[in-house]
């Protein structure tokens, strides 16, 4: 955004680790075993899931992606 080259590398790392520690379920959205993908809250010390419920903010991140 904007052509500002740090942003994009903050953006890129955050995203990252969303998609790494914030993500549950099954890897393919449509297909293959177990429960479908879902992001949800962690707790930020120790990364354990807080709930499993969609909120605003959750909700607004398939805007992001």
């Amino acid at each position: 955004m904007f052509d500002d080259k740090e942003d994009l590398r903050m953006f890129n790392k955050l995203y990252s680790s969303v998609k790494t520690y914030l993500r549950r379920g099954r890897s393919e959205c449509n297909s293959g075993d177990g429960d479908p993908p879902i992001y949800v809250n962690v707790r930020m010390d120790d990364g354990r899931t807080v709930n499993t419920w969609i909120d605003s903010l959750q909700a607004a991140f398939a805007a992001v992606q």
